[in-house]
């Protein structure tokens, strides 16, 4: 039906999050409610859970989209837990 959809209205590409997959995978790896690898900086926290989900079964595609994204207050900071030298080791934003 989604697919029809598009089509008849020339909505272009999209992508789908099927969820009893994502559900399963991400409830049993454990990493939504687990550490950040590398950790969390004292100024930082987790955008994920920032975000209240109104229904559990959500929650396994809101963490497929934010996953371990940090958040901080201020650009500095942000690019200072992003990279070690050249290499990036966390995706932050900004408030």
């Amino acid at each position: 039906i989604c697919i029809e959809y598009l089509k008849k209205n020339n909505l272009g590409r999209t992508s789908f999050i099927v969820l009893d997959k994502m559900i399963a995978m991400w409830e049993t790896s454990g990493k939504m409610d687990g550490p950040v690898p590398g950790g969390i900086p004292s100024k930082a926290q987790r955008l994920f859970d920032l975000v209240t989900v109104s229904d559990p079964r959500l929650r396994a595609a809101f963490y497929y989209a934010l996953r371990n994204t940090l958040v901080t207050t201020d650009l500095d900071t942000a690019v200072s837990f992003a990279y070690q030298g050249d290499r990036a080791v966390h995706r932050v934003v900004t408030l």
